[in-house]
Formats: structure tokens, sequence, C-alpha cells
């Protein structure tokens, strides 16, 4: 005889701003990282046009796996100008808005985002320990701040086995 343990699904909101810190603590279980790596590079065609800046600029691009209970349920990839930060600035691994707000002084007020499921992603799925039938939440966003400026270009990977969102529909009046 043994006792059947049904895992538990985060769930969240999605018309509000939170981190999936808050999210992944507020669902009762313990967020973590399992890998944070933050680097320097060109800028490519869609991140420029997304968030308006020149040929030549350079990117910061911020790249982690958030855990819940050190189970992997999201793949993080974030893009950001890189002339808001000092050369040797490093993020902290949990809250990148509140890096922004801290550091650069910069308080998001958006984001328009995109969601849509894909299927095995031959990069991403194995970082997040997902076998080729799991499939993938994909949040694409650009946030942004005073005036409809745009400063940070996001693409979120959730299992979906592992992480539910709803959305609150109102009628227009």
């Amino acid at each position: 005889m043994g006792t059947f343990v049904e895992k538990m699904f985060i769930e969240s909101g999605i018309e509000e701003l939170t981190s999936m810190t808050d999210v992944i603590t507020q669902s009762g279980r313990t967020p973590g990282t399992s890998m944070f790596l933050q680097k320097i590079v060109k800028i490519d065609q869609e991140t420029k046009v997304l968030l308006n800046l020149a040929e030549t600029d350079k990117i910061i691009v911020v790249e982690l796996i958030r855990t819940a209970d050190q189970e992997p349920v999201m793949y993080s990839l974030d893009k950001l100008p890189f002339s808001l930060f000092p050369s040797e600035y490093h993020f902290s691994e949990e809250l990148l808005l509140k890096d922004l707000k801290n550091d650069a002084n910069i308080e998001i007020d958006y984001a328009v985002f995109r969601l849509e499921s894909v299927n095995f992603h031959s990069e991403i799925s194995p970082k997040l320990n997902c076998d080729e039938n799991t499939c993938l939440l994909v949040l694409e966003q650009v946030h942004y701040y005073k005036g409809n400026r745009s400063i940070l270009y996001s693409n979120n990977y959730f299992r979906s086995d592992k992480i539910k969102f709803h959305l609150i529909r109102r009628r227009k009046r």
C-alpha cells in the first residue's frame, strides 16, 4: 500500500506585473535560482526595434532558471540597454524589476505581452527538465516606463505541467 501525492501546481493571475519569486512564495513553495548568467552583447535586430535602440548599442542579456522547491519551473531571457548601468553592474538573482527601480531609477509602468504554447524546445526544454511531451507556455513581453518608453524585452518559458495562469475578463460597459 502506498500514498498517492498529487503534484501541486503554481497558479497566478496574469493581469498584474508580479515577480515569479512572489508568485512562487504565494503558492506556498520556496523560490530559488538554479542558473544565472549575465552578459553584454551586440544588439540583435528584434531587440533593437522593440527597445528603440541604435544599431551600435549594446544590450545586457540576463538568463536564469527560476525554481520552486528546487524544481525548475521557468526559464527567463531578459534583454535591456547596456547604457543604463555601469559596466561592472551585476543584477541580483532574484528581482530584476527591483534592481531596475533601485539601481537605475526605472519603475516599470506596464508590459505588453503575448502568450503562446510551444512543444518541446531543443535548447530550453532540457534546461527545465522537460521531456518531449511537456509543452511550454511562452510569455513574450516588452516592459514600458515613463510615458511609453520601452526598456526591457523578456521571453519567459514556463513548464505547462507546473504553472497555470488565469486572467479575469470583464464585459465592456
